[in-house]
Protein backbone atom coordinates (compact mmCIF):
# COMPACT_ATOMS: atom_id res chain seq x y z
CA UNK A 1 0.00 0.00 0.00
CA UNK A 2 1.21 3.52 -0.82
CA UNK A 3 0.41 6.83 0.89
CA UNK A 4 -0.19 10.01 -1.09
CA UNK A 5 -0.03 13.45 0.53
CA UNK A 6 -1.87 16.29 -1.21
CA UNK A 7 -2.00 19.91 -0.04
CA UNK A 8 -4.89 22.11 -1.15
CA UNK A 9 -5.46 25.84 -0.93
CA UNK A 10 -8.50 25.62 1.39
CA UNK A 11 -10.70 23.22 3.40
CA UNK A 12 -13.61 23.33 0.93
CA UNK A 13 -11.46 22.18 -1.99
CA UNK A 14 -9.84 19.54 0.23
CA UNK A 15 -13.29 18.15 1.10
CA UNK A 16 -14.34 18.07 -2.55
CA UNK A 17 -11.16 16.26 -3.53
CA UNK A 18 -11.48 13.83 -0.61
CA UNK A 19 -15.05 12.96 -1.60
CA UNK A 20 -13.94 12.30 -5.17
CA UNK A 21 -11.00 10.14 -4.07
CA UNK A 22 -13.22 8.09 -1.75
CA UNK A 23 -15.42 7.22 -4.72
CA UNK A 24 -12.53 5.52 -6.53
CA UNK A 25 -12.55 1.74 -6.22
CA UNK A 26 -8.81 1.36 -5.64
CA UNK A 27 -8.59 3.99 -2.85
CA UNK A 28 -8.47 2.30 0.58
CA UNK A 29 -8.98 5.38 2.77
CA UNK A 30 -8.90 9.17 2.74
CA UNK A 31 -7.99 11.25 5.79
CA UNK A 32 -8.39 15.03 6.02
CA UNK A 33 -5.90 16.82 8.25
CA UNK A 34 -6.25 20.41 9.39
CA UNK A 35 -3.32 22.75 9.59
CA UNK A 36 0.17 22.31 8.33
CA UNK A 37 2.50 19.33 8.60
CA UNK A 38 5.50 21.65 8.24
CA UNK A 39 6.08 22.09 11.99
CA UNK A 40 9.12 20.49 13.55
CA UNK A 41 8.46 17.00 14.91
CA UNK A 42 8.32 16.69 18.69
CA UNK A 43 9.28 13.69 20.77
CA UNK A 44 5.58 12.74 21.01
CA UNK A 45 5.02 12.53 17.25
CA UNK A 46 8.47 11.40 16.20
CA UNK A 47 7.34 7.85 15.52
CA UNK A 48 4.06 8.81 13.86
CA UNK A 49 3.83 8.46 10.09
CA UNK A 50 3.09 11.46 7.94
CA UNK A 51 6.19 13.02 6.49
CA UNK A 52 9.92 12.48 6.23
CA UNK A 53 11.98 14.19 8.91
CA UNK A 54 14.21 17.01 7.74
CA UNK A 55 17.98 16.90 8.22
CA UNK A 56 17.62 19.58 10.90
CA UNK A 57 15.11 17.44 12.82
CA UNK A 58 17.30 14.36 12.60
CA UNK A 59 20.30 16.32 13.87
CA UNK A 60 18.16 17.75 16.68
CA UNK A 61 17.00 14.26 17.75
CA UNK A 62 20.59 12.97 17.68
CA UNK A 63 21.69 15.94 19.81
CA UNK A 64 18.86 15.28 22.28
CA UNK A 65 19.73 11.59 22.49
CA UNK A 66 23.42 12.23 23.06
CA UNK A 67 22.74 14.80 25.78
CA UNK A 68 20.08 12.92 27.74
CA UNK A 69 21.90 9.95 29.22
CA UNK A 70 19.06 8.42 31.21
CA UNK A 71 20.36 4.87 30.77
CA UNK A 72 23.78 3.32 30.73
CA UNK A 73 24.57 1.32 27.62
CA UNK A 74 23.79 -1.99 29.34
CA UNK A 75 20.52 -0.66 30.81
CA UNK A 76 19.44 0.55 27.37
CA UNK A 77 20.39 -2.78 25.78
CA UNK A 78 18.42 -4.73 28.42
CA UNK A 79 15.42 -2.45 27.95
CA UNK A 80 15.45 -2.93 24.17
CA UNK A 81 15.74 -6.71 24.45
CA UNK A 82 12.86 -6.86 26.95
CA UNK A 83 10.70 -4.68 24.68
CA UNK A 84 11.45 -6.85 21.64
CA UNK A 85 10.68 -10.00 23.61
CA UNK A 86 7.40 -8.50 24.83
CA UNK A 87 6.41 -7.54 21.26
CA UNK A 88 7.24 -11.01 19.96
CA UNK A 89 5.03 -12.62 22.63
CA UNK A 90 2.04 -10.34 22.07
CA UNK A 91 -0.68 -11.55 19.66
CA UNK A 92 -0.60 -9.97 16.22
Amino acid sequence: MQTLVIKTDNRKNATLLANFLESLQYVKSVVLQSGSNDKMLTSEDWTKPGRVATDEEIEHRIYEAENSMEFTFNEAKDYVYKTIEKCQKSPK
